[in-house]
Order: C-alpha cells, then sequence, then structure tokens
C-alpha cells in the first residue's frame, strides 16, 4: 500500500514526494493559502489512514451538541512548487476544532506519513457555512410525536425529487420544515420513498450557557510549518484577518426560492392543495440508537409509484434518453461527473472522490461522507436528493448537508445507506428494476 512506501522515506525527508502528482482540482484561496483537491498518492495514503483517524476520534472524543465537524485532505500551500497533504480540521469553534486536531497530532498516526500536515479553519473550502437543508423556518418550535407527512407534486416527473413537507400546527400558525423524496427502494415485497431524518428531528430548547461556544467571525487557515523554514505556510488570526475566497461561479445562479416569498401563514395546505398525506415514517435512523446515519424510509402504498426510478428526459452524450436507475456505486478514488435530481429539477455537478469525515451536532460518529460541486446552487429543502453518476447511470448517494446559496453539499454514499438497513432488518434492499 501507500504506506509502506511512505515508510521508505528518511526521516530527514519531510517534504511530501512528487507533490505535483497529487494536485487536482484548484478550490480557491481562503486567507493566505491555496487549496486544491486531493488526488493520485496523497487521496491513497488518506483513504488508507482515514478510517484509523475516525476510529481514534471516536474513541477518545465525547460526543457534543456543537457546529459541525469536518475533515478532509487536500494540497494546500502558497503555490503549486510548495504545497504539502494536509488533514484540515473544520469546526465554526475554534477550541473544538483545534482540540480534535492536536489529538490526531499527538497520536502518532501521522508518524508513517512523512511530509503530511494537519491544520484548522472555520469551514471547508467552497463551504461558507455548513447545515442541514431541511427548512429553517420550524427551528423555534418543538414537534409533534407524529409529524404530518405531506408529499406534494413536484415539476419532475416520477417520484425522483418530489417534495415532502413535515409540519406542525402550533396555537398561532403554522411551521414546516421541508426536504426531498430522493427516489424508491425495494426491501422484500414493499416499496419505500428515501429521504432524511432531521426534518422529523424534535427540537429541544437549549437553557442556559452550558452548551453555547464562540463562533469564529472571521475564516482564517492555521497549518502546520516545516522545520525547513517554509513558515509562509502558518498563517495566524490577526485583528485584521479577512476571508479571501475565489468567487465561486455559482453565484452567478444565486437566486430565491419561490416558496421563501410565500408567508408561512399563507403556507398551510388546504384540502384542494393537499395531494397526499404519507403515514409515519416506517423505518428512520432516528429511532436506532447504533445509527448515525440520517435517513427516513416511508412506504410507498401508490400503486404507480411501485416501480423503477426512471428518469424519462435526461441528457446523455447530447441526447435526451430515459434513464433507469437500478444499481448503486462505491465511492472513493476516482472524481464523477454527476447530477443531482432536486425538485428544480436534474442539476449536474462534479463529486469529489477524496472523502469528508464528519460528525454532526449531537451524533457519536464521524461519517464517511462526499463532497459534491454543483452547477447550481443547493437551497433549503435539497436534503435526501439522490445524486447520480451520469456515467454508469448508478446511484452515488443523497445530499444530507450543504452551504445554501453555493453549489457545495454533503452525500451519503448509498451503499452505507444498504448496509445499515441490511444491518437492521436482516435483509439488504434493492432499487427495483423495470425488467
Amino acid at each position: 500500500g501507500i504506506s509502506s512506501i511512505l515508510r521508505r522515506i528518511s526521516p530527514m525527508q519531510d517534504r511530501w514526494p512528487n507533490p505535483e502528482l497529487s494536485i487536482g482540482e484548484y478550490l480557491g484561496r481562503i486567507d493566505r493559502t491555496n487549496f486544491w483537491e486531493a488526488k493520485g498518492p496523497a487521496r491513497e495514503a488518506f483513504n488508507e489512514l482515514g478510517p484509523d483517524i475516525k476510529d481514534y476520534l471516536e474513541r477518545t472524543l465525547e460526543p457534543v451538541s456543537t457546529p459541525w465537524v469536518t475533515w478532509s485532505m487536500y494540497m494546500c500551500g502558497v503555490d503549486q512548487r510548495k504545497v504539502a497533504p494536509t488533514i484540515m480540521f473544520c469546526c465554526e469553534v475554534a477550541s473544538l476544532r483545534q482540540d480534535v486536531r492536536n489529538a490526531i497530532r499527538n497520536s502518532g498516526l501521522l508518524d508513517s506519513y512523512r511530509g503530511m500536515k494537519t491544520g484548522h479553519m472555520a469551514t471547508a473550502p467552497r463551504f461558507n457555512q455548513l447545515m442541514p437543508l431541511g427548512d429553517e423556518y420550524s427551528l423555534e418550535f418543538s414537534w409533534a410525536t407524529h409529524p404530518l407527512v405531506i408529499h406534494h407534486v413536484s415539476p419532475v416527473e416520477g417520484v425522483a425529487g418530489s417534495r415532502i413537507s413535515v409540519g406542525l400546527y402550533t396555537d398561532t400558525e403554522p411551521a414546516w420544515r421541508k426536504a426531498t423524496i430522493g427516489g424508491i427502494i425495494q426491501v422484500k415485497e414493499k416499496y419505500y420513498y428515501t429521504t432524511v431524518a432531521h426534518v422529523f428531528e424534535t427540537v429541544h430548547e437549549e437553557t442556559g450557557d452550558s452548551n453555547t461556544f464562540p463562533v469564529d467571525d472571521n475564516q482564517y487557515v492555521e497549518i502546520d510549518s516545516d522545520d525547513v523554514g517554509d513558515d509562509e505556510l502558518e498563517t495566524h488570526r490577526s485583528p485584521h484577518a479577512r476571508h479571501h475566497r475565489q468567487e465561486p461561479e455559482q453565484d452567478r445562479y444565486r437566486r430565491q426560492d419561490p416558496e421563501r416569498e410565500i408567508p408561512r401563514s399563507a403556507t398551510r395546505p388546504t384540502r384542494s392543495t393537499l395531494q397526499r398525506i404519507l403515514p409515519p415514517p416506517f423505518i428512520m435512523s432516528l429511532d436506532e440508537p447504533h445509527s448515525d446515519l440520517d435517513y427516513a424510509l416511508i412506504e410507498a402504498k401508490d400503486p404507480d409509484h411501485q416501480m423503477a426510478n426512471v428518469l424519462k428526459h435526461f441528457t446523455v452524450h447530447d441526447e435526451d434518453l430515459p434513464m433507469e436507475i437500478d444499481h448503486i456505486i462505491k465511492l472513493g478514488q476516482e472524481d464523477k461527473e454527476i447530477v443531482a435530481i432536486s425538485v428544480r429539477g436534474p442539476v449536474p455537478g462534479r463529486m469529489s472522490g477524496t472523502p469528508v469525515y464528519a460528525r454532526a451536532p449531537g451524533s457519536r460518529v464521524f461519517e464517511e461522507l462526499y463532497s459534491v460541486q454543483l452547477s447550481g446552487p443547493v437551497e433549503v429543502g435539497d436534503s435526501g436528493a439522490w445524486i447520480l453518476d451520469r456515467e454508469s447511470q448508478s446511484w452515488c448517494g443523497y445530499i444530507v448537508a450543504g452551504s445554501p446559496g453555493s453549489g457545495a453539499a454533503l452525500v451519503v454514499p448509498s451503499y452505507h445507506l444498504f448496509e445499515d438497513i441490511e444491518r437492521r432488518m436482516g435483509i439488504r434492499p434493492s432499487l427495483p428494476s423495470s425488467s
């Protein structure tokens, strides 16, 4: 493996060998540091090292209700001549991300990887923020034990990309969360819509200051400095630290969500606008103490939906062809040209083959996720949307969190979902087929 090669590097040789082989797509400049995706030998090393870091952190860190904590590998430096693979730990709370980074620096896990660095910053490149993409309107309310679930007809043909709303009627006005139905999976003889669980999560109002943390108001980057004096890579926060980020192309596509322009008091569905009342989720990750995935399955009792996931109008090699999604794909190593099936229709983009490990607030574990960059902005309500591989026409995973207004989102791999369902139900799910 790659680690056996790296272990043969002389202790005096503290530079990453042939860094040009590990430089991927340019992600932008933050503070005084340039970021590129890691590929090649650096990505291989991270794929080998990542599970060990995940295991170490889960054994040594206590779960706390902090903002998201993520970490991944990037190629970082002042220019392409002086770059190093860097495991970047990200959290809006500086003290917490520093603790996570220091735990790994002192763990000995990186001793065999000469030239590899660690660093920390508030948010990952291309993520101006990171949040679950359920509707934030509901955060001021506590949710009922059995919330009302309403399936709205969407502009997309078929089930994939349909809007699902979870509502609570209060004494004053309704509150709503919205997500996306990704598609249909099959477990034994039953069919289920897939979406995310966090739109069903009960919100507990926090009291006191025990769970409050100071949040950074500026973006800055700190990376290990080299012993040989490459201290220009070490950047520190100053009173005048400013957030220098490459202007994302996706900002050109920024637009208002038409649903957000309607006052909440006017969004309560009437009998004429209600399309279908669905039962509460049949199986949900929130109900399983040993599952830290974010998913909900709702039984699809409509016979018209108990069929294969087919996109009737999908452009492949400049041809408008039907696309049937009947298998899942393993992620990692290779970047992919993808398409997100959102309520707004198919949105093309790109998925990095370098995993991102993320711990949601209150979670016990770091989940292996993958980042996507879409050609248009992600929006509140996109959680649950399926991500498809354009070349193999297979299901990669589903959006669980992102940075609204940009095209950046995090994706749960579909094979993790299938493995978790199989563990819980004793049978592996499948994607329905038309054959």
